[in-house]
């Protein structure tokens, strides 16, 4: 008796054990699926939204971001609006040659002439400072080609070339001056005046270099 007795809980721990073991052995292979599939989805899914987050970052900063958003599309004058509709209003622009940066319009120093200029400002290599912008939109190449007058976005310029680089100007504020970088030499810009209705620069942009 005693030993039929320590059989039968020797065959019941036994039992007890073997469906111990069954458990955990059933146990770990979904957990291990789990995780697996987990680790996939953790690992490359946030890869991929990351990736796509800073290239979304990427294009939404600069100038070209709020033009993107209206918008804007790639043509041969560069980001430009899109092409009229039919009931666009069609004319043909005289455009002064300006650029137009950070909510500012900038005038050619050259347009301004001797009446408003006792000196035309010119620039040197040696007066580049970093690069503030790229030209986005060639108004009046647009113009040519659509006949349609846009207002104006920040990296727009009138003449100058899409992708030439814009620069500021040692010793003056970039909110007064700045120079573009063209194919055939360096052109100096300057801020407008408050008065819009005068082609006046502001006086700031005339103002002794800080240099």
């Amino acid at each position: 008796m005693p030993r039929a007795s320590r059989t039968a809980r020797t065959g019941f721990v036994g039992l007890l054990v073997g469906l111990l073991i069954a458990l955990s052995g059933c146990s770990p292979r979904p957990v291990t699926g789990l995780a697996a599939a987990s680790g996939s989805a953790g690992t490359s899914a946030p890869s991929q939204t990351s990736q796509t987050s800073q290239t979304a970052q990427t294009a939404q900063t600069g100038p070209n971001a709020s033009m993107a958003a209206a918008g804007r599309v790639t043509g041969p004058a560069g980001l430009c609006p899109p092409a009229p509709t039919p009931q666009t209003e069609h004319v043909k622009v005289d455009y002064v040659d300006f650029l137009r940066w950070d909510g500012r319009t900038y005038t050619r120093a050259a347009s301004f002439g001797a009446a408003r200029l006792s000196t035309i400002p010119t620039a040197a290599t040696t007066d580049l400072g970093p690069d503030v912008f790229r030209v986005t939109c060639a108004l009046a190449h647009w113009n040519d080609i659509t006949d349609a007058m846009p207002v104006p976005a920040d990296g727009d310029a009138a003449f100058l070339v899409s992708g030439t680089p814009v620069a500021a100007v040692k010793g003056w504020p970039i909110e007064c001056r700045l120079v573009a970088r063209t194919a055939s030499g360096l052109v100096v810009y300057l801020a407008d005046g408050p008065n819009r209705q005068a082609l006046a620069p502001d006086p700031c942009a005339t103002a002794p270099s800080t240099r």
